[in-house]
């Protein structure tokens, strides 16, 4: 669902009212989450729930394939958003937090490297050994131009030469 699915009238200025119930703590937990972004409770409500439903606005390419891949898996959304963040969690236990910051300086692929330590040398070689759920070289965009991110203002596949290697 990207923003040309939802109804007219919900980005329009008329709102429609709904009250939700919910346990107090959570709303404290919202209300915080949303002062410390600097919006008032309904933004920041309205921007997880948007974010939810479509994938965080990412390209309708990569929606397709992550709802053909949830489709294939018989989850619903919440599962599967669910099963992202904890391959993402085996991500960073093999190889470290940030190990694909694309601000941070580039990183020794020599396992040997103090700097990396020990459980963060990322697994090259034999590609059959290699255990990342994102890759080789620990994500990225199937060989994109180094700094251009998912989410990060650029999607990769929309600059002919980042398109995937045939």
């Amino acid at each position: 669902m990207s923003l040309p699915d939802i109804d007219p009238e919900a980005l329009s200025g008329n709102k429609v009212v709904r009250t939700f119930r919910m346990p107090r703590e959570l709303v404290n937990l919202l209300g915080r989450e949303a002062h410390l972004r600097g919006l008032d409770l309904t933004a920041f409500v309205l921007r997880i729930l948007h974010g939810f439903l479509t994938y965080f606005s990412l390209p309708e390419a990569a929606i397709a394939q992550l709802e053909a891949d949830r489709e294939a898996m018989k989850m619903d959304r919440h599962q599967y958003l669910s099963h992202l963040l904890y391959h993402r969690c085996l991500a960073l236990r093999e190889l470290g937090p940030g190990f694909d910051d694309p601000h941070a300086p580039p990183r020794s692929l020599d396992p040997s490297d103090p700097s990396l330590g020990e459980t963060q040398a990322p697994t090259m070689g034999d590609p059959a050994k290699r255990h990342s759920p994102l890759g080789s070289l620990g994500g990225g965009a199937h060989g994109a131009k180094e700094g251009l991110v998912p989410g990060g203002g650029v999607w990769p596949y929309g600059v002919k030469e980042n398109r995937p290697k045939r």
